[in-house]
């Protein structure tokens, strides 16, 4: 979501503490209700996002209908920030220190601090601004880069140690490569445990 920092928090949202096909459920009845589409000149038809304002028509309990869970709240309370303030992304664009934009971002309702991670390499380009990781992330990275379970705290180091000062960039490259390998059949197979599409 390269053009929307709101689109890209949206997508984090309904990423969160839960498995790959219970994502794709969430979004879909998100974008039957609430998304547009858009026509290409082909003739190709994608849904796209919807808009704050499209969330604030609803309730949250009307959300809550969609079988979204506790992100009926948050996608609610999101959208009113983005829709009551449309310069945040502006605003948040012209922060160059690192650990102040994290904190702006954390200012946002559902931020936590691996969103604020993700939002600050993906969508702010910081390619070194690692210093959160998520259990399920930490059991990936363990694996590929130690053969073995591993905390957070050790894969950060490794991390740092291996690819600073383009520590994200380098995570990024290897969990693209693991999850394009494996989309394609090729090891590793414990893979498929853990995302259960």
């Amino acid at each position: 979501m390269p053009d929307s920092l709101y689109g890209f928090l949206m997508i984090r949202v309904f990423l969160q503490n839960t498995q790959v096909r219970r994502t794709v459920q969430m979004v879909d009845a998100m974008l039957e209700n609430f998304g547009r589409t858009v026509r290409f000149p082909d003739g190709t038809i994608l849904p796209a996002l919807w808009q704050p304002e499209a969330i604030l028509a609803a309730s949250e309990s009307a959300l809550r209908k969609l079988r979204i869970g506790y992100r009926a709240r948050t996608v609610w309370r999101l959208s009113k920030q983005f829709a009551a303030h449309p310069e945040i992304e502006g605003r948040l664009l012209a922060v160059e220190n690192q650990s102040e934009l994290r904190r702006e971002l954390g200012g946002l309702y559902g931020v936590g601090p691996a969103t604020a991670g993700y939002a600050s390499f993906e969508w702010f380009k910081n390619l070194d601004d690692l210093v959160h990781l998520s259990p399920w992330e930490s059991k990936i990275l363990g694996q590929l880069l130690f053969e073995r379970p591993a905390s957070p705290g050790e894969v950060i180091t490794e991390a740092r140690s291996r690819w600073a000062p383009y520590t994200m960039l380098a995570l990024h490259a290897v969990f693209e490569n693991v999850f394009w390998k494996r989309a394609e059949g090729v090891e590793p197979k414990w893979l498929d445990d853990l995302i259960r599409l």
